[in-house]
C-alpha cells in the first residue's frame, strides 16, 4: 500500500480537524470564538449532508451549549472539549468511523495530543505550531487526493455543482453498498489490473484471476469475494457520479474529470472497471 493511500483513510482526515480545530482555539480572545464557530458549523453542514436538516438543528445546538462551555472553561479543559466536540461531529458527518474500542482509543489519542500541546507550549509558539502543522496535513491530504483540490475549485468557480459533488463524496463514507455492489457488479481478486476503457461508466469492478505457467486458470476459489471498503467507496462515487451527470447537476467537463480520478484510484488499488452507460 502506497503513502497516498494510506493517507486517503478517515483518520487522517480526522487529524487534521482536530489540527485545524486546535489552531482557531489557540488563537485567543473574541477571534478564537469566532474562528471555533465557523470550523463547528462547517462540520455540522457535513453532518446534514447525511442526515439532513433536522438533525443538523439538533447536533448545532447541542455543539453551541458544549462550545458555549468550553469558552467558560477556557484553557487545557476548554480544548478538551472543543477538541471532543470537532471530531463527534467529523465522524457524524465528514467521515464514516465505526464507534468501536479501537477507534475510541484512537480518537482519545487524537484529543490528547493536541491538549498536551497547548498546555506545555506558550503563546504565540503553540499557535505557530498547530497552523504550520495544519497547513503541512492540508498539503498532505490534496496531494493523496483525500482532500480533491478539483472539488474546492468547483465550490468557488460553480458553487452548484461544486456542492452537488461534495455532497456525493461525503455520502459515499456513509453508502455501505457492498451487498449492492455484489449484486450488481462481479468483483473477483487479481494480480494486475487490465485496462480501462476512457470513457466507460463503472458498472463492475473487476480483478483478473492470476494464471498459471501453463495458461490455464487456476480453479476459483469457493467464497465469495471480499470487497474493500475503498473499492466499494470509488463504485459508489461512481455511480453518484452518473445520477448528477444524467440530472444535470454536473455538465460533461467535470463528469469526466471525475471519472477519469474515481477509475484511477480504483486502479491504484488493483481494479478495473467496466460497462458504459454513454
Amino acid at each position: 500500500m502506497s503513502l497516498k493511500q494510506i493517507l486517503r483513510r478517515d483518520v487522517f482526515v480526522v487529524i487534521f480537524v482536530a489540527l485545524l480545530t486546535s489552531t482557531a482555539y489557540s488563537v485567543g480572545g473574541l477571534l478564537s470564538l469566532v474562528l471555533t464557530l465557523l470550523v463547528i458549523g462547517v462540520l455540522a453542514a457535513f453532518v446534514s449532508m447525511v442526515k439532513g436538516v433536522d438533525v443538523l438543528i439538533i447536533y448545532l445546538v447541542f455543539s453551541l451549549f458544549f462550545v458555549a462551555i468550553a469558552q467558560l472553561a477556557s484553557g487545557v479543559l476548554g480544548i478538551v472539549i472543543i477538541l471532543s466536540i470537532a471530531l463527534f461531529l467529523a465522524i457524524r458527518g465528514l467521515v464514516n468511523v465505526p464507534v468501536n474500542r479501537n477507534n475510541l482509543i484512537k480518537l482519545g489519542v487524537i484529543v490528547a495530543g493536541p491538549s498536551v500541546v497547548y498546555a506545555v507550549t506558550p503563546y504565540p509558539f503553540g499557535l505557530i505550531g498547530f497552523g504550520a502543522a495544519t497547513a503541512l496535513w492540508l498539503g498532505l491530504l490534496a496531494w493523496s487526493g483525500a482532500i480533491s483540490l478539483y472539488v474546492v475549485y468547483l465550490l468557488i468557480t460553480k458553487p452548484r455543482m461544486g456542492v452537488s459533488v461534495l455532497i456525493s463524496r461525503i455520502r459515499s463514507s456513509w453508502e455501505i453498498g457492498v451487498q449492492r455492489v455484489v449484486e450488481e457488479g462481479a468483483v473477483r481478486e487479481a494480480e494486475v489490473p487490465r485496462p480501462v476503457e476512457e470513457r466507460g461508466y463503472a458498472e463492475e469492478a473487476v480483478r483478473a484471476q492470476p494464471t498459471s505457467v501453463s495458461g490455464v486458470p487456476p480453479e476459483q476459489p469457493s467464497q465469495p469475494a471480499q470487497i474493500p471498503v475503498e473499492v466499494t467507496r470509488y463504485l459508489t462515487l461512481l455511480r453518484s457520479l452518473e445520477e448528477n451527470y444524467k440530472s444535470g447537476k454536473i455538465n460533461e467537463a467535470v463528469y469526466d474529470k471525475l471519472k477519469n480520478e474515481y477509475v484511477n484510484r480504483l486502479m491504484e488499488l488493483g481494479y478495473r472497471v467496466e460497462g458504459s452507460s454513454r
